[in-house]
């Protein structure tokens, strides 16, 4: 009967031991996958970030172009003001010139036809 038992003992040591094996392959197994798992978690928050902080400069590069549109747009209108004011001063420098021209003629009309009147009524 001691041979037996032995036998049995060893039966049951070999047993455990082909459990605890099996158990610590699973575990192993267990630990690869979630750390593969985490690699792969963080590769994916790491694109995640380098595309939203694509998004960002593009978003960024977009208002730029919009606010330097704007400020050409405001200096194109501020140009287009100082050229209208310019030709409005020159039209109405013109226009001056004109009426005092027209005025210094009007006096000079009347003052040849004082003369005319003076030397005819002499």
């Amino acid at each position: 009967m001691g041979l037996s038992f032995s036998i049995g003992v060893a039966f049951l040591v070999s047993v455990l031991v082909s459990v605890l094996v099996a158990l610590l392959v699973a575990l192993l197994v267990a630990l690869l996958v979630s750390l593969l798992v985490a690699v792969l978690v963080a590769l994916l928050a790491a694109l995640l970030v380098a595309l939203l902080a694509a998004l960002l400069a593009a978003v960024l590069a977009a208002l730029l172009v919009a606010v330097l549109a704007a400020l050409l747009v405001a200096l194109l209108v501020a140009l287009l003001a100082a050229l209208l004011a310019a030709v409005l001063v020159a039209v109405l420098a013109a226009l001056l010139v004109a009426v005092l021209a027209a005025l210094l003629a009007a006096l000079l009309a009347a003052v040849l036809v004082a003369v005319l009147v003076a030397v005819l009524v002499a």
